[in-house]
């Protein structure tokens, strides 16, 4: 699987998650995609990398830094650095010398440096550490030693140290930990003895505990608790009691607890809430009786509220929202009236309010927000007027002296699809500029924010998909350097009045 995904990591964000969702193993996904909705709109119109495009994307940030991946015609794909300026952006290292690349992925900020996986050449996909320069890049630890690779998935930082999964090519994939070092690189613990796979997936840390979704051979794949040492990893409770499997997802921390899905057999997948012990891990809501459950999805926390998506069985896939109690778990509103599915997707906090995608079967999908209220539930604005379709993606949040501003892009029909931005109003929502002139759009992706400029991957018809950015103005969006400067090759392929707000906490 890991190999599969490092073949698409030329590919765009859109075509790397199909490609995820498939080669996942069939435990590793309940049935919320495929039963709960439809695919997300903007999949249908994934673009594809051509060797004209450095294709930046994986943006992380370090400092006043932003960090990320992209492929010239000398190095491949490897990892680059910028200060938002043309001279500033540059190669960090030619970690697998050649056009090759190494592929990184998985960039991930640790302690003031970066973790991440890439292949040199010659110790296969390990984990790499990196505090900016060339001299400070090199291999953390050769998990799977020689030119094996360990694949490490899923980084997760709890209690100073980070946690993943990898194989060693000797207990097969497992929990892993490291402190930054060769030598505080070690297994967690073999769940699985010997070469078999436990598999751990959906890590995430809640308090003082990190969360995990495994199969130890036994009690089938359940949930999941550590704290670093190999005593203190166990499963939290057989949901899906004997060698069945509940298969928890979509594992989304609130506070110190922990929300999540799960099929206990009886509920089909429903939403379960966990406050760190078995007896604290409990159904909260069998929201569609019967063996198939309503198979939540798109888990968001919004101050103390939880939104996702839900099919009750009588008006589709729909937005709920939940306070963690059964009575306190309920439809916010049926946003396309009767059993079709609105097609809720994207569900992003913005401030104190919840903005998604979705289709009310008359305006197509748009730009909608909810306060968590029926009435509070409305769309900003028709973008792309009557039943076509804008297509709303790639939420960005931005925060300035407790406004909130959101970064998305849409196609209005006329432009193509291209960079937007919101307060929450339709007044306030507008083109940020039509980087690619005409109907085809620069198709911006990769949207990442760091104080008050927007960066991200667009292609304006003449230099190919590169890295550009913009504080929100026409005159102040501009590429920020043409990486990878070869030939051009051409691919053929009524609402809210009140502006969102940020409340700190």
């Amino acid at each position: 699987m890991a190999r599969l995904i490092y073949l698409l990591l030329r590919s765009s964000t859109q075509l790397c998650w199909i490609i995820l969702i498939l080669s996942i193993p069939l435990w590793g996904i309940p049935p919320t995609l495929a039963t709960a909705q439809t695919v997300p709109p903007p999949l249908l119109q994934a673009t594809f990398p051509r060797i004209s495009d450095s294709n930046p994307h994986n943006f992380v940030a370090l400092g006043r830094l932003i960090y990320f991946s992209a492929s010239d015609p000398q190095h491949g794909l490897e990892l680059w650095r910028t200060d938002g300026t043309e001279v500033g952006t540059r190669i960090v290292r030619d970690i697998q010398a050649g056009v090759r690349g190494s592929g990184i992925w998985q960039l991930t900020p640790y302690n003031s440096q970066l973790v991440f996986v890439a292949d040199d050449g010659r110790s296969g996909r390990e984990l790499w550490i990196s505090d900016g320069t060339e001299r400070g890049t090199r291999l953390l630890a050769d998990i799977h030693a020689g030119a094996g690779s360990s694949h490490p998935l899923g980084l997760a930082e709890m209690g100073g140290r980070l946690y993943f999964s990898a194989d060693d090519g000797q207990h097969g994939r497992e929990l892993w930990v490291t402190d930054g070092t060769e030598r505080g690189t070690r297994m967690v613990r073999d769940l699985v003895p010997g070469s078999r796979s436990s598999d751990p997936q959906e890590l995430v840390a809640a308090g003082d505990m990190l969360y995990f979704v495994a199969d130890d051979g036994t009690r089938g794949v359940e949930l999941w608790r550590s704290d670093g040492s190999e005593r203190g990893t166990r499963m939290v409770r057989d949901l899906a009691p004997g060698m069945a499997s509940s298969v928890p997802a979509e594992l989304t921390v609130m506070g110190d607890e922990l929300s999540f899905v799960a099929n206990d057999g009886v509920t089909g997948y429903e939403l379960w809430r966990n406050d760190g012990t078995e007896a604290g891990t409990y159904l909260v809501r069998d929201i569609a009786s019967g063996m198939f459950g309503s198979s939540p999805a798109q888990l968001t926390p919004v101050g103390g509220t939880l939104f996702f998506v839900a099919n009750d069985g009588l008006g589709g896939a729909e937005l709920w929202r939940s306070d963690g109690t059964e009575l306190g778990t309920y439809l916010v509103r049926d946003i396309y009236p009767g059993a079709v599915s609105s097609g809720v997707w994207y569900l992003t906090a913005v401030g104190d309010a919840l903005v998604f995608t979705a289709s009310d079967g008359v305006h197509g999908y748009e730009l909608w927000r909810s306060d968590g209220t029926a009435a509070g539930t409305q769309m900003i604005l028709d973008i792309h007027p009557g039943a076509a379709d804008a297509f709303p993606s790639f939420f960005t949040p931005q925060f300035t002296l407790g406004q909130a501003v959101l970064y998305f892009v849409a196609d209005d029909g006329r432009n193509g699809r291209e960079l937007w931005r919101t307060d929450g109003i339709a007044a306030g929502t507008s083109l940020v500029h039509a980087i690619r002139a005409g109907r085809e759009g620069s198709a911006p992706e990769a949207l990442f924010e760091l104080n008050g400029i927007l960066y991200f991957a667009a292609d304006d018809g003449r230099n190919g998909r590169e890295l550009w950015r913009t504080d929100g103005t026409p005159a102040a969006t501009r590429m920020v350097r043409d990486i990878n400067a070869q030939p051009l090759q051409t691919n053929t392929s009524a609402g809210p009045t009140t502006p969102i707000t940020a409340t700190t906490r």
